[in-house]
C-alpha cells in the first residue's frame, strides 16, 4: 500500500482538536470526580473513607488519560486499515470496531462481576478500626 503524506497544515489543525478534547474532557474529568459517590458511583467503595475522593479522582484520571491514548493510537490504526486504494474508507466497517470491543465489555462484565462477593468486601472494608 502506497504512503500518503499528509499535509504539514491538516497535522496542527488535527494536533490541536486532539489537545481540546483531552483539554475539555480533561476539565469535565476533574469537576465529576468530587460528585461521582452521589451519582451512584461505588468503584472505590473498597478505600478507606479518608482517602475515598482521591481514589476517585485517580482511578477517573487513569482510565480516561489511558483511554483517551489507547482510543487515539487503535483508531488510528483501525483508520488505516479499512482506507480504500482509491481513497475512501469503508465506514461501516470501521464503527463495526468499537460496537463489537463494546459487546465483548458488556458481556465479559455481565459474566465475571459478581455483586454479592463486592457487597461482602465493602462491607468488610466499611467495619474495619482504620475505617472510623
Amino acid at each position: 500500500m502506497e504512503q500518503r503524506r499528509t499535509d504539514f497544515g491538516v497535522f496542527v489543525r488535527l494536533s490541536g482538536r486532539m489537545f481540546l478534547q483531552f483539554a475539555i474532557w480533561g476539565a469535565w474529568a476533574v469537576l465529576i470526580a468530587g460528585h461521582m459517590q452521589n451519582l451512584g458511583f461505588s468503584g472505590t467503595q473498597m478505600s478507606p473513607r479518608d482517602i475515598r475522593a482521591s481514589s476517585q479522582a485517580l482511578l477517573l484520571f487513569v482510565t480516561n488519560g489511558f483511554g483517551m491514548l489507547v482510543g487515539h493510537i487503535v483508531s488510528g490504526r483501525v483508520h488505516e486499515y479499512f482506507a480504500d486504494p482509491a481513497g475512501g474508507h469503508a465506514w461501516a466497517k470501521i464503527f463495526m470496531v468499537p460496537i463489537v470491543i463494546t459487546v465483548i465489555a458488556a458481556i465479559a462484565f455481565i459474566v465475571l462481576f459478581n455483586e454479592q462477593k463486592y457487597q461482602a468486601e465493602a462491607e468488610a472494608i466499611e467495619q474495619s478500626p482504620t475505617n472510623a
